[in-house]
């Protein structure tokens, strides 16, 4: 009686602890609920449908998900088998019942229908389903397949809502609504501002040069900082004979930022010639929507915003727009677009040569040897490196340079250096013979490359280059920057009389411990193949155990000694290159708004 008293206590325990972790992990979010086969939805598109249908799971407790197929992903079945099959491997469901909706529209045949699982299917009449379905898939012509998508959640949104679904997901009355009478994205003009066309997909593109090109409808801006960017617009409008708008709004009114985006520059007359030329930087405000968008326009904008430049300017406005500082932000934005206009990448030194310029290599024996941009030495410092350096550049016939930056402005730290060396005048002879150091300092360390040329070149071979690094990496520890610039000059001496450069002690004291190792492992081997050849007997007590039968003779005992010996091997850290990424963007290299022209564009959240 009492074993069974306990297993029923214990049974119940049991199902109550399954009923918690059931109720606690209700639905899953492993999946975005709006998925399409063929990437007809952009990144931005999918994530904002997702979210929209996330907040429907958590206003209805019924699950709601958006799949866009081809005949392909269901050759032998029917799109039912298929939705049925869909939702079941992707973990859909509300609850134990998996309550739940799926649209699922064929992006070939446009085919379409709403399927129900568990408790969904007694809160919408099939025939109401079978008319959402219907009239989703007619948006297609006019809004792409993310028009389909969202017209769906939008009816079964409405629908629910008028039908006086509550939240746990009953329905407490019986009233629907006609599909046909639903909002649906269609009335475009209904819910979008005022600039927005009623046939977007029909619309003819103008230029307003009267146009501004600072709209604040967000509010994010006082009257002087909207002054001072609509003058410097017009500056670089007139400069660079490219459109440049910044559009700040507190909704992206349904649509993805990226899209947004594009219809505002398109719809507005913005842009530079034939093909538009320009650019977009959209500020979205609104709440679980904040981001920024940049939409680049015309054939020659897109060119130079590429992935890698993108990412940079992202990166750098990213920072302002976290801090809620906007105004310094835009500014600032506004001045790195200037720049990747004339020099083809966003943060270029001023002796970066501009796109298309024609650039004779000179040699300017008046240029500073040393050209501490970083900062990181005292003036008597550099007076004394400049004076060195220019004693080894006469003795030597060939140009010794020292360099210093915080910034290769999106290069690698290798190419920072070439250029540097190549367009500052620096080489002596037709050949432009030299060397340069080239020092690349930020808050966690410096590292180094060298830049050489002409007979520079040929005297540092690869392990003198080598060296050379690892002279100066080794001594800039704990930013002795002044005293590892004199040692690596100390071995570019060495070098040029030489023709080699020394090793450092760490170099010297890794050998020696290369030595020990190989030694140890020699004699290791050797050892344990004289233990394999000397078998020790075991000694006896009797004095039978040692006589040869037959005989008087007395075997030979004899002694063998085993030993271990360990070896330890030295591994230092990685030493730190200073190479870094950036990221978190999300990039397309073609996209289309509403009006079906192309873009393509970068931006991220924030």
């Amino acid at each position: 009686m009492r074993k069974n008293r306990s297993f029923a206590i214990l049974l119940v325990l049991c199902l109550c602890l399954c009923a918690t972790a059931a109720h606690a992990e209700a639905w899953s979010e492993e999946y975005y609920r709006a998925w399409d086969s063929a990437g007809a939805l952009s990144e931005e598109e999918q994530s904002d449908l997702d979210a929209q249908c996330l907040d429907f799971v958590a206003r209805w407790h019924v699950d709601l998900a958006l799949a866009g197929v081809t005949p392909d992903d269901y050759p032998d079945e029917t799109l039912r088998d298929f939705g049925e099959e869909f939702y079941e491997l992707c973990g859909f469901g509300y609850g134990n019942t998996k309550d739940g909706f799926l649209f699922v529209y064929d992006m070939e045949t446009e085919e379409a229908e709403i399927f129900t699982f568990g408790r969904a299917s007694g809160l919408i009449a099939e025939s109401e389903l079978a008319s959402m379905a219907e009239s989703a898939a007619a948006h297609r012509e006019q809004y792409r397949v993310w028009g389909v998508m969202y017209a769906a959640y939008r009816q079964l949104y409405n629908t629910m809502e008028s039908a006086g679904a509550s939240g746990n997901g009953t329905q407490t009355q019986n009233q629907t609504q006609n599909p046909n009478d639903l909002p649906d994205i269609s009335n475009q003009t209904a819910r979008m501002p005022d600039w927005y066309p009623a046939d977007p997909q029909n619309f003819t593109f103008f230029h307003d040069e009267d146009a501004p090109r600072a709209v604040d409808d967000a509010g994010l801006f006082t009257a002087a900082e909207l002054r001072a960017m609509e003058q410097r617009l017009g500056e670089l409008r007139a400069e660079l004979d490219r459109d440049i708008v910044v559009f700040t709004d507190n909704s992206s009114h349904g649509l993805t930022r990226d899209v947004y985006a594009a219809d505002f520059y398109d719809f507005n007359g913005y842009g530079c010639g034939s093909e538009r030329e320009g650019l977009c930087l959209f500020i979205c405000m609104e709440e679980g929507n904040r981001g920024f968008w940049t939409c680049a326009t015309g054939s020659q904008t897109r060119e130079l915003y590429t992935e890698s430049n993108a990412n940079q300017l992202d990166d750098a406005l990213y920072e302002y727009m976290a801090a809620g500082d906007y105004a310094a932000g835009v500014m600032d934005w506004m001045e790195n677009i200037q720049t990747l206009y004339v020099k083809g990448i966003p943060f270029a030194p001023d002796w970066y040569p501009a796109l298309g310029e024609s650039v004779e290599r000179t040699h300017d024996l008046t240029a500073p040897r040393v050209v501490d941009d970083a900062n990181i030495l005292e003036p008597s410092e550099e007076s004394m490196l400049e004076a060195r350096a220019r004693e080894l550049s006469d003795r030597y016939g060939l140009d010794i340079v020292l360099m210093t930056t915080p910034n290769w402005y999106g290069m690698t730290s290798q190419d920072y250096a070439d250029l540097f060396y190549f367009y500052n005048g620096y080489g002596y002879g037709d050949d432009f013979d030299g060397l340069m150091l080239g020092v690349f300092h930020q808050g966690y360390g410096a590292w180094s490359r060298i830049a050489a040329s002409g007979t520079g070149a040929a005297k540092l071979s690869g392990t003198n280059e080598n060296r050379l690094c690892e002279r100066f990496d080794d001594e800039v520890v704990g930013d002795r920057c002044y005293q590892a610039m004199n040692v690596w000059l100390d071995q570019v001496d060495h070098m040029l009389r030489t023709g080699r450069v020394t090793r450092t002690v760490a170099s010297w004291a890794g050998t020696c411990a290369l030595g020990a190792v190989v030694g140890l492992l020699f004699g290791a081997i050797s050892l344990g193949g004289a233990k394999r050849r000397m078998k020790t007997k075991r000694p006896r007590r009797e004095a039978d155990a040692y006589l040869v039968p037959g005989t008087l003779s007395v075997d030979r005992l004899r002694d063998d000694f085993a030993g271990t010996t360990t070896s330890r091997r030295y591994n230092p850290p990685p030493k730190d290159t200073g190479s870094g990424g950036s990221g978190g963007s999300s990039f397309s290299s073609s996209y289309s708004g509403s009006s079906g022209a192309s873009h393509s564009g970068s931006g991220r959240s924030f």
